[in-house]
């Protein structure tokens, strides 16, 4: 079974360049059947992509969506079904693949690659409702 965007992806900017902040909720199925809900005003970065690798994917792409929801299960006080980076980075990886405009093989391998090396060290860093400094 696949995993199913059951709400659109609303974004506005914060104006800083780099911080996203969701307009209204944004809903997932995952491919076992649960929902996750992410928060009206839940902020992201959309994939954090580091600078050196951005000539080859932007920030922002086909990814978006898997994107939201990756940030979403690394934060603190997410739902409990993400115990680690792992299963964290298994949601990215199958949403990528579920998205309504998935990127392509090769996207989707060089993002899971990246994610295995630099993502375990970002898990649990801020809460839901963290906001980037100077923003409120």
């Amino acid at each position: 079974m696949r995993g199913q965007f059951l709400s659109a992806l609303e974004v506005r900017n914060f104006g800083d360049g780099r911080h996203f902040i969701l307009s209204h909720p944004f809903i997932y199925q995952m491919r076992d059947g649960r929902i996750i809900e992410v928060p009206m005003e839940f902020v992201t970065d959309f994939a954090s992509i580091p600078w050196p690798f951005r000539m080859v994917l932007p920030r922002e792409g086909r990814y978006d969506f898997a994107a939201v929801l990756h940030d979403y299960a690394f934060r603190s006080d997410s739902v409990p079904m993400f115990p680690n980076a792992g299963a964290a980075n298994q949601l990215m990886k199958d949403a990528m693949e579920d998205s309504p405009f998935p990127p392509n093989w090769i996207t989707r391998w060089l993002v899971n690659a990246w994610l295995k090396i630099g993502s375990r060290h970002f898990f649990h860093q801020h809460e839901v409702m963290w906001r980037p400094e100077g923003v409120r």
